[in-house]
C-alpha cells in the first residue's frame, strides 16, 4: 500500500467533515471543502448558503456518528 501526504483541500474537506455537528445538514461550495451554509434541515442549509451568495451548493448530510456500517441487502 502506497501512503501519501493529503493535500490542503482534502485537509480542509476532513477538517470541515469531522467538526460538523451530527445529524445536521451541510452546505458546501463547489469543491466540498468549504461550508457555506449548515442546518438541522436541508432547506435551513440551503437558505443559509443562498445568503452566503452560494445558489447551488453541495449538500451533504451529517450522519450520527463515523462509525462503518455494513449494508445488506434485504431480501
Amino acid at each position: 500500500m502506497v501512503e501519501r501526504a493529503l493535500t490542503a483541500e482534502e485537509e480542509r474537506r476532513l477538517k470541515t467533515l469531522s467538526e460538523a455537528t451530527p445529524n445536521t445538514w451541510l452546505a458546501l461550495d463547489d469543491t466540498e471543502s468549504l461550508c457555506v451554509g449548515r442546518g438541522a434541515t436541508i432547506a435551513e442549509a440551503i437558505d443559509e448558503a443562498r445568503k452566503n451568495g452560494y445558489e447551488d451548493p453541495v449538500m451533504f448530510r451529517v450522519p450520527p456518528d463515523w462509525t462503518p456500517a455494513i449494508l445488506l441487502p434485504c431480501v
